[in-house]
């Protein structure tokens, strides 16, 4: 397994012990078959991710909180790999498990220490529900009129566009830089084509 850049023999142990039980948290889930019950053990893998980015340490000296050392990825990887996680399901797992790592992280760090390290103080578990509220209030809007007509929608669709902030997308990762991109330029083609047909 792999080991964090310290120099006590405890300290490797202790990065081995967080993997085990990530291991074990992770082959948890994949046996739950009930879907309310999965939740905690992806916490559970989400504590110990954070654990590991606290051992794992940038170049600076400083824990890697934002979990971009090789060390932590490398950790990360051979705790899928001895879990058996099935490669078609790595990639929602992991955002899954980040969904939890970022909720976490706001719960241990202060906010200067959240933004300082160049994260969004605020919790994915609270962008979810700020989204929920904006997508309550667009189904609000649209629910008024009995028939959808174009006006309505188009309306509907320029208040979630106005939700949307430039800020977010900048800060965010490279891949949901990238796949925000991705929309807005079907966003954009969608447009014209109906701009064409009207």
């Amino acid at each position: 397994m792999t080991t964090a850049r310290k120099t006590s023999v405890e300290e490797f142990v202790s990065v081995a012990e967080i993997q085990r039980k990530a291991i074990g948290s992770l082959r948890r889930y994949l046996r739950e078959e009930e879907n309310w019950r999965k939740t905690p053990h992806l916490r559970a893998v989400g504590e110990r991710f954070v654990e590991l980015r606290e051992h794992c340490l940038t170049e600076h000296g400083e824990p890697d909180w934002r979990g971009q050392t090789w060390e932590y990825k490398q950790a990360v990887q051979e705790v899928f790999g001895l879990a058996n996680v099935p490669p078609d399901e790595h990639e929602s797992l992991a955002a899954a498990i980040r969904y939890h790592v970022g909720n976490i992280l706001r719960d241990r760090l202060d906010e200067s220490e959240i933004t300082g390290i160049g994260l969004r103080a605020i919790s994915p578990r609270a962008r979810s529900s700020e989204r929920r509220a904006r997508q309550a209030k667009v189904a609000a809007t649209v629910r008024d009129s009995a028939r959808l007509d174009a006006i309505r929608l188009l309306a509907s669709s320029l208040a979630q566009l106005k939700q949307v902030e430039p800020d977010s997308i900048r800060r965010s990762a490279l891949r949901e830089q990238h796949e925000a991109t991705k929309l807005l330029d079907r966003i954009e083609r969608e447009l014209a084509e109906l701009r064409e047909k009207v």
